[in-house]
Order: structure tokens, then C-alpha cells, then sequence
């Protein structure tokens, strides 16, 4: 049951809807002099009534958003105006009106706006893990490490070794295997049991410290070398994983890694990307994110030039996501976007990037005031 406020607010968004969008012709049928040659005065007005009916539309999206404003800023929504209107631009006026219709509370309009429609190519940087993949390297071999990472492993003990500090002792690799100094919360590893006696048991791993699984990563027979793959968490310590020789025989444990899982960063793959600060009036590469781009310039305000190291990539050719760095303090959204003609730009500049910010309802203005990110897939 709906109750009297909602439906009055249903109502209200519903005539502004509808009186926005129809004003700009969005609602109504387009018609043309079937047989009538175009004339460039007809191209013209197409043109202005295609401008009004994105402005109209684009007024509507504010309005709709200022509905919800003041309790989208109680629960910490500091990019609402940037995250709304990049999610509700991108849809057709039906859509609109339906959604304006549907978001009856608060709950239901977050849910539709802010995660409904939204596209997280890049993952959460707080909530979704990333798996980054290695080339299969030895990280523990007990046939081979020294101290107390020499010899099999009798029934009922266990070896914890690390992940990424000095893993030569230990049977690993000695010049490490590329997994971080930072301990990702998961790995991904194949076991391996090398059996010295008749006996049966399993192998279990888990992050060091934490609670013996009731589930085995390998299960082996006495004079038969079984090896099998899994995915486990590891522990921020000194030496992150576990592995437990459980049941009845003694065997050798042998581990190497295959890849580990980590908060998402930018970017996650890709032929060349760039971030790209903008001071003023200069721009300059962030050297720690960029990859396959030799330069940046600033040909105008809110216009910036780069090229790729590789001349084999093509902006023309290649899929180029361009993605700002919200901030959210000045209250304007920022805008950006690549043109692969790079207009504005000097003869040879392979990626063009135009950056806009702009007040609610307001016209874009190119702007200086954004940082950004290029990426190449």
C-alpha cells in the first residue's frame, strides 16, 4: 500500500516528468514531408528541437534527483549529483518516467539509480577482491628447505612459510615469486604430497593462525606423488599460510603459487592507461598508474593530448575508457571523454580527452579542474 506522501510525491515527479520531457518534443511523434527535398534550415531546427529535448531531459534528471537530495546526503552520498545524472542520462525517456513512477522511497530509488544502472568495471575498491594472475612458482619444497622447512611432515604437524618475504630457506624460489609485500587476503596454490612411507593421509591449508578446515586440499596413498589446486585465504603475519599433513602417513609437502587475490586497483589489465593530473594549467603522467603512454599535454583549458608508446595501438581501433576522478567538494559534476580524432589536439596525438564540469541543470563548460584516467583494454 502506498502511502499519502509517497503517492504525493509520485504524483509531483510525474507531472514534472511529463511536462519536461513533452516540452522538448520527447513525447511526441516526429514528423517529415515524406518526398521533401532536406533543406539546411530543416537540418538546423532538427538540430535545435535534438538540443531542447536533451536539455529537457537532462532538467528532468535534476529534478528527479533533487527529490531524494536531502536523504541521499544524510547517508553520505558526497558524488549523488555525479553518480545520478551519469546513470540516468544514459537512459531513454520511457525509461525515465517508469523510474520516476517506481522509486516510490528512498530505498527503492537508490537501488535503482545508484546500483541498477550503474556499470563497476574497475570492481569496488573496498569490497571486491581482484585476481591477478602469476606464471605457476615454487613458494615451499621441504625436500629441499633447511631448518624447520627440512624434511617430511609426520602425521598430524604442519608447516607455515611465507608467501612473500625470503622464500629460499624455505625450498621457494629465491628471488620471490612476485606475490606482495602487502599479504593479499587470498592465493591461489597447488599442493603437492611427495609420500616417504606406506601410509594414507591429506593435506589441509589455511591462513596461519586461523582453524584446521574439516575439507582436505590433498588426499594421498603411500609411494604415490598426488598434487591438486585450490584457492585459500592467507593470514597478514610473518608466515601467512598453513599447510597440516592429517592422517596416518608422512610425507614431503611441496607448494607453489599460481596467482593471489587483492583489493581492486586501476587498472586491472591492459594494453596502456594512464592517470593523469591536472594542475592549473599543466597535466602530467601519475608514474606509478601509467602504462603504454610516453606524454601528456594541455593544448586549451579542459583539453588534453597523449600518445601511446606502442604504434601499433590505435584510439581509432582500440576500446579507450576514459574515467575522472570525482570531486565531489567543488558541488559540479565532472565530465570526461575521448575523441579518437583528437580534436583540439596537435597532428600525430593518438588519444584526445575533453574534460567538462557543470552545476545541476546547468550547460558543460570545458574545465581544468579534474584529475583522470585513460585505459586501454
Amino acid at each position: 500500500m502506498i502511502r499519502r506522501n509517497e503517492m504525493k510525491w509520485c504524483l509531483s515527479v510525474f507531472v514534472t516528468a511529463v511536462a519536461l520531457l513533452s516540452l522538448g518534443g520527447v513525447l511526441q511523434a516526429q514528423t517529415t514531408n515524406a518526398g521533401t527535398p532536406v533543406l539546411d534550415q530543416a537540418q538546423i531546427e532538427r538540430a535545435e528541437r535534438t538540443q531542447q529535448i536533451e536539455q529537457n531531459k537532462a532538467a528532468f534528471v535534476n529534478e528527479l534527483l533533487s527529490q531524494w537530495a536531502s536523504e541521499a546526503a544524510s547517508r553520505g552520498y558526497d558524488a549523488y549529483w555525479q553518480k545520478g545524472q551519469r546513470n540516468l542520462l544514459g537512459l531513454g525517456a520511457d525509461e525515465l518516467l517508469a523510474l520516476s513512477q517506481k522509486a516510490k522511497d528512498f530505498d527503492t530509488f537508490d537501488k535503482l539509480v545508484f546500483r541498477g544502472f550503474k556499470l563497476n568495471a574497475l570492481g569496488d575498491l573496498t569490497l571486491d577482491l581482484v585476481y591477478f594472475p602469476l606464471a605457476p612458482c615454487r613458494l615451499l619444497d621441504t625436500r629441499i628447505g633447511t631448518g624447520t622447512f627440512a624434511g617430511p611432515k609426520a602425521p598430524g604437524t604442519e608447516v607455515a612459510f611465507s608467501v612473500n618475504d625470503t622464500l629460499g630457506p624455505q625450498g621457494g624460489l629465491l628471488a620471490g615469486c612476485g606475490v606482495p609485500t602487502t599479504d593479499p587476503p587470498a592465493l591461489s596454490v597447488v599442493i603437492t604430497a611427495v609420500p616417504t612411507d606406506t601410509g594414507q593421509g591429506n593435506l589441509r591449508a589455511y591462513p596461519t593462525g586461523g582453524t584446521i578446515p574439516t575439507a582436505s586440499v590433498v588426499n594421498y596413498q603411500g609411494g604415490v606423488v598426488v598434487a591438486a589446486g585450490t584457492i585459500t585465504q592467507s593470514a597478514v603475519t610473518t608466515n601467512e599460510l598453513t599447510v597440516r599433513n592429517q592422517g596416518g602417513g608422512t610425507t614431503h609437502i611441496v607448494v607453489d603459487v599460481t596467482g593471489y587475490f587483492a583489493p581492486a586497483t586501476f587498472p586491472i589489465v591492459g594494453r596502456a592507461y594512464a592517470n593523469v593530473l591536472v594542475s592549473g594549467t599543466s597535466a602530467t603522467l601519475n608514474a606509478a598508474r601509467t602504462k603504454g603512454f610516453s606524454s601528456v599535454t594541455r593544448a586549451a583549458a579542459g583539453i588534453f593530448c597523449l600518445n601511446f608508446t606502442d604504434a601499433a595501438l590505435s584510439a581509432a581501433t582500440a576500446p579507450v575508457v576514459v574515467t575522472p576522478e570525482w570531486d565531489s567538494s567543488s558541488g559540479f559534476d565532472l565530465l570526461a571523454y575521448h575523441t579518437a580524432s583528437a580534436f583540439g589536439c596537435p597532428a600525430g596525438t593518438d588519444v584526445g580527452v575533453r574534460t567538462y564540469q557543470f552545476a545541476a541543470g546547468g550547460a558543460p563548460v570545458l574545465s581544468d579542474n579534474v584529475d583522470f584516467y585513460v585505459w586501454v583494454p
